[in-house]
């Protein structure tokens, strides 16, 4: 991906690629007005407007960040993993070093401080 950005959980399809869609179509298939060329270019208006806000916004506040370089971890926490070097265990059942025990332990409410 040419920025680089990590999205592991994959919520920019989720989000902005079903929400994308959502509001397409919805322009598209309305009962009094769907599929009318004003009604589909008012729909296109209103995304890219909503694609220029959040880029916009994304930018004027991550890029700053990425500057500052406080928008990584040291390479020796990243091989790790955060879950292991912030909390001392993997939070992952199919992580290769993890025993099933510590899994469980990790993330149990008796390690959170609930009661």
């Amino acid at each position: 991906f040419w920025i680089k950005a990590d999205d592991p959980l994959g919520a920019s399809a989720v989000h902005g690629a079903a929400g994308f869609w959502g509001v397409f179509m919805a322009g598209l298939l309305n009962k009094e007005t769907g599929g009318m060329p004003m009604q589909v270019a008012a729909q296109f208006i209103g995304l890219a407007s909503v694609l220029a806000w959040s880029v916009c916004w994304s930018l004027a506040i991550w890029l700053p960040c990425k500057w500052m370089g406080i928008m990584r971890c040291p390479p020796e926490e990243e091989e790790i993993g955060q879950d292991v070097h912030l909390h001392g265990g993997s939070g992952y059942r199919y992580h290769m070093d993890a025993l099933p025990g510590e899994v469980i332990e990790t993330c149990s409410p008796r390690n959170l401080g609930v009661e």
